[in-house]
């Protein structure tokens, strides 16, 4: 919400203005940190373009682009005003440009670039407003914005490369599976047609080929209607509490999926969690935010077990040692380290990097069974196909001659 307002600053003037803010008393807040004195405040329509920027999609390359040339020109000593209209012009008419309009405008206003930030939550993450606030505060706004360039840049690296480690294995399963759709759909068919057409039963794999393809045919919608209802039964069951507890459990009592998924929540936290004390966010807030980004249900919890502990005055380290499930040894000894040696928030980034390059090889690993295994499974049923229609061709041969 945009209020409008009128305040006395200490030299005894009356200013006017504009905030976007959440309540009255949040304006009041603002005003008074900036030394005014409240006068009148008053509440505003939005304005067009605010609500169109919400109504669009930010891309991740335009937040990417934001962050960095933001830390770019802020370490270059560009005043933030004229940084954030320089990094408006580089975005554009895309909705991030608008965006980075909007908190232009609230700078020029006197707001600060954290308070900013804030208006638009679902874009900026609590991460991000909190890491420029501690930035704003220590006078180290550019490090901030440096160091969160650095995190986002490998945060999308590193789930690029996941993306593109899956997509073959989809692919070669999609066209393995059209493959024999279009056999036992269109191919055998012909074939029951032609032993029909000389009064002769077909050999029994090629009647169980074709019994599959006649109901593929005739009931797939029953199949579409099965799987789409599973998902959506899948999809409530999970945004459920003990759902998605009950699925978290399962995924950490799986073998393979256990060891994967704890490197992969493992190096989420530690870079998020060293990222924020790097930039002197306090370890509680920390630790509340890091749980934000963490998806598994268990480790959650975890983490708000190691919250309670150092709020007691516990050792972090000590913590995640007396916690039997969630946490990878790498991560453990880094933290460790890091406290024995006060170079903690070093010690979790060394953990993400280390725990993020066991993933991608774990899931590359993964990805050379998977394709074999597909290949093989897809050629046996293609293969046992095939060979039951050249085994038919064979015996009419046979009867014929």
């Amino acid at each position: 919400m945009r209020f409008s307002y009128k305040a006395l600053s200490d030299s005894g003037e009356v200013v006017a203005g504009e905030i976007e803010a959440q309540s009255k008393e949040e304006v009041v807040e603002e005003l008074e940190k900036r030394g005014f004195l409240p006068l009148v405040i008053k509440k505003e329509r939005k304005k067009i373009s605010l609500s169109l920027s919400w109504g669009k999609r930010i891309k991740s390359k335009d937040f990417l682009i934001f962050t960095q040339s933001l830390a770019t020109l802020l370490k270059a000593g560009v005043p933030l005003d004229r940084a954030l209209r320089i990094t408006a012009d580089i975005l554009g008419d895309s909705p991030m440009g608008e965006v980075v309009r909007e908190i232009l405008r609230a700078v020029k206003e006197g707001s600060s670039l954290s308070f900013a930030l804030a208006r638009y939550k679902k874009i900026f993450p609590p991460l991000y407003i909190n890491a420029v606030q501690a930035g704003e505060a220590s006078g180290a706004l550019s490090e901030v914005m440096s160091e969160l360039a650095r995190y986002y840049q490998r945060f999308y690296e590193f789930r690029n490369n996941i993306i593109s480690s899956l997509i073959y294995p989809v692919l070669l399963f999609g066209v393995s599976v059209l493959s024999l759709a279009v056999l036992i759909i269109f191919v055998v068919p012909r074939f029951e047609t032609m032993f029909a057409t000389l009064n002769l039963k077909p050999p029994l794999p090629l009647r169980i080929a074709g019994f599959t393809g006649k109901m593929v045919a005739k009931f797939w919608w029953v199949g579409l209607i099965l799987v789409v209802l599973f998902y959506l039964l899948f999809r409530f069951k999970l945004k459920t509490p003990e759902g998605k507890l009950w699925l978290d459990e399962k995924i950490l009592k799986t073998p393979l999926l256990k060891e994967f998924v704890i490197k992969l929540e493992n190096a989420r936290f530690s870079r998020t969690f060293g990222t924020l004390l790097k930039n002197g966010v306090s370890i509680l807030q920390a630790l509340l935010i890091s749980k934000e980004i963490v998806a598994n249900e268990i480790i959650k919890r975890n983490i708000e077990l190691l919250y309670i502990g150092i709020r007691e005055g516990d050792k972090l380290a000590n913590l995640l040692m007396a916690q039997k499930t969630g946490w990878h040894p790498v991560l453990v000894s880094m933290v460790s380290i890091g406290e024995e040696s006060g170079e903690l928030p070093e010690m979790l980034l060394k953990a993400a990097d280390m725990l993020e390059r066991d993933v991608e090889d774990t899931l590359k690993r993964l990805v050379s069974l998977v394709e074999p295994a597909t290949i093989i499974v897809m050629g046996l049923l293609v293969g046992s196909i095939i060979v039951s229609m050249l085994v038919a061709i064979f015996s009419i041969n046979e009867m014929v001659f």
